[in-house]
């Protein structure tokens, strides 16, 4: 073991417990912008389809 690594401990099991205590808003967090990439993205790909199809009717008429 790391000579280090024994003082480190004490400090290390703090942050693990307010990690584990705040995992569900951490998740929770990261599924949001998750969610908001995601619409961001379809709606992006949406519009270029959207535009695309719009000149092709352009070019039928």
């Amino acid at each position: 073991m790391h000579p280090n690594t024994k003082e480190m401990l004490p400090f290390l099991f703090p942050l693990l417990k307010l990690i584990l205590k705040n995992m569900k808003k951490i998740i929770t967090t990261s599924a949001v912008l998750f969610g908001l990439a995601a619409v961001f993205y379809a709606g992006m790909t949406f519009k270029q389809t959207l535009y695309e199809d719009g000149v092709w009717i352009m070019e039928v008429l």
